[in-house]
């Protein structure tokens, strides 16, 4: 198999799993009355981390911070996130969980774990797809 195939081969799969998890997480996120750059915001607020600043926010999804902006007021609107001043910089905000978006981010990140199509894939497997699509991502 020539090259090229392997390329065209590998994106018609990596469309075709997009779309799937793609409509996963809009399962997923429904319920929560999240969309699914919602939820990508919220799961980027590892609760195990110090709060982030909306600036590295920004950096992490790929985006304006005038974006980022938007999705925080909406996350802050459904209490699952507060916005406040950084102790260390005061010009800068940094992101909070709120206990009900601790909640809502473990029971989305649950069900991608457990009802997306990523339950069929073993640990293994896991940590090398997340290893070869972060180098694609680079």
């Amino acid at each position: 198999m020539q090259r090229i195939d392997l390329v065209r081969e590998a994106a018609v799969a990596f469309a075709a799993c997009s779309r799937a998890v793609g409509n996963d997480v809009d399962e997923l996120v429904r319920p929560s009355r999240l969309t699914p750059p919602l939820a990508e915001l919220l799961w980027n607020l590892d609760p195990r981390c110090d709060p982030p600043a909306m600036k590295d926010l920004a950096v992490a999804l790929r985006c304006d911070r005038s974006n980022v902006t938007t999705l925080v007021e909406r996350l802050v609107a459904l209490g699952l996130v507060t916005r406040s001043e950084d102790t260390f910089n005061r010009r800068s905000k940094v992101v909070t969980l709120t206990a009900a978006g601790r909640v809502t981010r473990a029971a989305t990140m649950g069900g991608l774990a457990e009802q997306s199509a990523f339950a069929a894939l073993t640990d293994s497997e896991l940590v090398e797809l997340a290893r070869l699509l972060a180098l694609l991502g680079s």
